[in-house]
């Protein structure tokens, strides 16, 4: 019976070449090996590196630091070569992808996130940023030994929301959430400077009634189905009325 090793190669370092990637990867050519993940980063001449990926039995430590130490003093840039418990490698069953959105990120919130879902035995694996102009948006993988609640961890979360003005979004990291196609979401106070439905029950003069709803959902006090339903049954105007709105109500984007 044939066996791997499975290999993280860090490679970092200041360097204005192009070719860089390619170089290794060439050099690569020569084992008989199969790219697990790669993270690379390029900025302003600062190269960062990450690769695991998978080597036959017939490779070793020595044959590989040897290929891509060759490359590294090239360009002098740092090589790190760690070779990985087979513990390590095993694919967990339940799999899950935290999705944060804010305007600003400081250390704080990171550590109160990363402390409280390693209290609930949930094992950060990975995390990276996503486009998204001004501001900040991560996917953070999560695994666990156990199904995640989703609405009790959201609800345990919730201060935390409320602390930083934030958006989390719990999905399963399953072949569904890589092939989605259409997303919904809620914009309000996160890409728009405004509480959408909020501002449209001044139209149907149930501007308070409708505002105690939303505060009850966000203390958690009731779902957000519930307080929605409850929100738009005070919605009384006629269509032709909110049909005015964008003229009459300026809409002030966050991003």
């Amino acid at each position: 019976m044939k066996t791997t090793q499975n290999f993280l190669i860090t490679i970092q370092g200041a360097t204005s070449e192009k070719d860089v990637l390619e170089r290794f990867t060439s050099q690569l050519e020569r084992l008989s090996f199969s790219i697990q993940n790669m993270h690379f980063l390029n900025f302003q001449s600062s190269l960062f590196l990450l690769m695991h990926f998978e080597l036959a039995e017939s490779s070793d430590k020595k044959s590989l630091t040897k290929v891509l130490d060759k490359v590294a003093k090239h360009y002098k840039l740092e090589l790190l070569i760690c070779q990985l418990p087979e513990s390590s490698i095993t694919s967990p069953e339940n799999r899950y992808i935290l999705t944060l959105l804010s305007r600003q990120l400081p250390p704080e919130l990171l550590t109160k996130l990363f402390r409280h879902l390693r209290k609930n035995q949930l094992c950060v694996t990975e995390v990276r940023p996503l486009d998204a102009d001004d501001l900040h948006v991560f996917e953070i993988k999560i695994h666990a030994d156990q199904p995640i609640e989703r609405q009790q961890l959201m609800k345990e979360l919730l201060e935390l929301k409320s602390e930083y003005q934030l958006d989390l979004a719990l999905q399963a990291d399953d072949l569904f959430r890589r092939n989605k196609r259409l997303i919904f979401l809620d914009a309000d106070m996160t890409f728009i400077q405004c509480e959408m439905i909020n501002d449209m029950s001044r139209f149907a003069g149930k501007e308070a009634e409708v505002a105690e709803i939303t505060q009850r959902a966000m203390d958690g006090k009731i779902q957000f189905n519930e307080a929605l339903q409850q929100r738009v049954a005070l919605l009384k105007c006629s269509p032709q009325r909110f049909g005015t709105l964008d003229f009459e109500y300026s809409v002030h984007p966050r991003c």
